[in-house]
């Protein structure tokens, strides 16, 4: 288990996800040091077009 957890709201969290990736934030993840958990808002949306307002 990582020592600290990072929750992203984003309607975007592929891109997100990649940037993270590539940064200091990345290594540090790669070494087990923290885990990153991008989540997409429109999966918590209750209108059928999934907009986020």
């Amino acid at each position: 288990m990582s020592e600290m957890q990072i929750d992203i709201l984003t309607l975007f969290p592929d891109t997100v996800h990649a940037v993270l990736h590539e940064s200091i934030i990345g290594r540090a993840a790669k070494k087990g040091a923290v885990e990153i958990n991008c989540v997409q808002i429109r999966d918590y949306t209750e209108n059928r077009q999934s907009a986020a307002a």
